[in-house]
This record gives C-alpha cells, sequence and structure tokens, in this order.
C-alpha cells in the first residue's frame, strides 16, 4: 500500500521534514517489499509520492538512504542502549527488550529485512551497513553490560545469555506466520506486552541471580 501523495512534492521542498520523513517510510517498506538491488530511487520516490530529485538533495545516494532509514527506525532502541550505563540490575536490559517490541510492533517486517541482509556476504555494502549500524553496537553495550554487572546466575556463560536474550527479543518478528499462528502469537501491542512479561519472568527465574533481599 502506497504513502497517500504529497501533490506539492516538485524541486526543494516547502515542508522539508515531512517530505524527508515521507522518503525515510517509503524507503523502509520498498527495501522491506523487495530485494536492495532491485529498489530503485525512482521507486522509492513514487512510493512517498515525492520527486526523485529529493532522494539526492536529503541524502545523496541510495546507499545513504537507507543507511539514514537503518538508523532512524532504531533510534529509539539504541537511545534505551545508552540507560544501561546508569543501570544496576536487569531491569536496564529488559528496557531494551521492551522498547525493541514497541518499535518493531510499528515495522514488524523491519526485523526480517535485517536478517535477509545480515545473511549476505559480507563484503556485501548492505551486510555492511547492518553490521555496522546495529549488530556491533548491540554486540559491544550487550556484552558491557552484562560482564559489568553481577546479576547473572552462577554457572550462566555471559555469551550465551547474550545469544538467548537476542533469540527470544528476535525470533518473534523473524519466525514463520504459521508457525506464530500455530502458538498464538501476534505482533499487536497487546500480545507483544504479554511477549514481554513472560520473557522478563523466564529470565529472572532462570537466568538471573535471585536478589538478596527474596
Amino acid at each position: 500500500m502506497s504513502i497517500p501523495k504529497d501533490k506539492n512534492a516538485v524541486g526543494r521542498p516547502s515542508t522539508p521534514s515531512h517530505s524527508r520523513e515521507r522518503l525515510i517510510d517509503a524507503a523502509r517498506n520498498c527495501f522491506v517489499q523487495q530485494e536492495y538491488s532491485k529498489v530503485s530511487i525512482r521507486s522509492i520516490a513514487k512510493e512517498a509520492g515525492v520527486d526523485a530529485g529529493l532522494i539526492r538533495y536529503y541524502f545523496g545516494s541510495k546507499d545513504k538512504l537507507f543507511s539514514a532509514m537503518v538508523i532512524e527506525t532504531t533510534q529509539p532502541i539504541f537511545h534505551e542502549f545508552k540507560q544501561l550505563k546508569k543501570a544496576e540490575n536487569f531491569d536496564g536490559l529488559t528496557g531494551v527488550m521492551h522498547r525493541y517490541y514497541q518499535v518493531m510492533q510499528k515495522y514488524p517486517d523491519f526485523p526480517l529485512l535485517v536478517f535477509r541482509l545480515a545473511s549476505l556476504p559480507e563484503n556485501n555494502s548492505e551486510h555492511q551497513i547492518i553490521r555496522n549500524n546495529m549488530f556491533r553496537k548491540i554486540e559491544s553495550d550487550i556484552s558491557s553490560y552484562i560482564s559489568g554487572q553481577d546479576f547473572l546466575r552462577d554457572g550462566i556463560n555471559p555469551s550465551l545469555a547474550l545469544f538467548s536474550i537476542m533469540s527470544m527479543t528476535v525470533f518473534p518478528f523473524i519466525m514463520p506466520p504459521m508457525i506464530r499462528e500455530q502458538h498464538g502469537i501476534g505482533l499487536d501491542e497487546a500480545s507483544l506486552e504479554q511477549l514481554f512479561q513472560h520473557n522478563v519472568s523466564l529470565l529472572k527465574h532462570g537466568m538471573m541471580r535471585k536478589p538478596e533481599h527474596d
């Protein structure tokens, strides 16, 4: 479904932020629906309902538009990552998971796009954008957070703990719809909130050290 067209979008925009936002949304839709190589500047502009010249005006190229789309889609999540440095227990970690669910509830196909591009060869430019703007930051921030805290139960491997947390966070969005339907898992706000509370319970009772006051 295309974004409603902006009839006034010719040449330089009269409402810059609005046109730029439309291009980010349109790029996300196009890259989710088609392979990167098949998405053209013209098709993104058509989806956004703006002049194709605005892509070069705002971003310079398709690659830079793609990078901007990835960064801006995940920005609320990485803002939550910054709070990890202030957290003194595993609430910081569950805060990241909660924000991830909130963001991806709006863009449920985005994790599948990330998974698809992350599976490309390492020398692929789209793979490098995903790796540099997402995975390196995630692994660095969460690894530092987990290793700097003392909330894991004895015998829990921190690296495997990170792998488990990432799996329970991302997998609901990339699993085949048939499996979600079979297990009654939805991607609506209420279903994701229920899943989040379930995951917090699993972490608290299976992976995290029991608080001394309990």
